[in-house]
């Protein structure tokens, strides 16, 4: 953790997978976090860059989202770091078939709402950000509905059916995904912003 903090004291600048729009209230704000002289570039989705490169994986994923009708997929992912039980995983599991839904990708990127469910880090700051400042999302909480630890399937239920049945926060995300696309590309504010940086990294290399 020192170390991390020591980088950041001597760093030249910090990229940020987000975009201005997103985060306008507060994308101003990240350069206060860091010293003076030190800039944040907001330049993402990133994800949207690469929206081309498809695989053979992509090409059977596709394949098997057209198979279902539009907007009945949910995807489930607790990222790379979270650790869960196979008896959650069954919970949840269970809980999606009683809500009826399939599995596969969400975000606002995507244009999708999230059902938030915050376990480790900055999980739940993210929770409390998407659900309460950009209402594109609603939250499961680890102790709603939980016995032993775990969090019951009627819980996942009813969070999945409550998600997907609400209309406005599902106009109000595809919204954010549409300003996610204009922001990367050519003229939006992340693909300004990246060729921004490019130019600033093309001066430091000729120091």
């Amino acid at each position: 953790m020192l170390a991390a903090e020591e980088a950041d004291d001597h760093s030249w600048g910090s990229i940020i997978n987000s975009f201005t729009d997103l985060e306008a209230d507060y994308s101003h704000r990240f350069q206060t976090l860091f010293p003076a002289g030190v800039c944040a570039w907001l330049i993402g989705p990133l994800s949207l860059l690469n929206s081309n490169d498809k695989t053979d994986e992509d090409d059977e994923c596709l394949r098997w989202l057209d198979g279902k009708l539009k907007g009945s997929v949910v995807y489930v992912s607790f990222g790379t770091q979270a650790h869960v039980e196979r008896e959650q995983l069954e919970e949840v599991a269970h809980g999606l078939e009683m809500a009826g839904w399939d599995y596969l990708w969400v975000s606002i990127a995507a244009g999708k709402s999230l059902l938030a469910w915050p376990m480790i880090a900055e999980q739940s700051l993210n929770a409390k950000f998407l659900v309460e400042e950009l209402r594109v999302g609603m939250r499961i909480s680890n102790t709603a509905g939980e016995i032993n630890g775990v969090v019951r399937r009627e819980v996942v239920e009813k969070g999945v059916r409550e998600m997907m049945a609400d209309g406005e926060m599902r106009n109000k995300v595809e919204m954010f995904g549409r300003i996610a696309m204009t922001a990367v590309r050519h003229g939006g504010s992340s693909s300004q912003t990246l060729t921004e940086l490019i130019e600033e990294l093309r001066k430091v290399g000729s120091i």
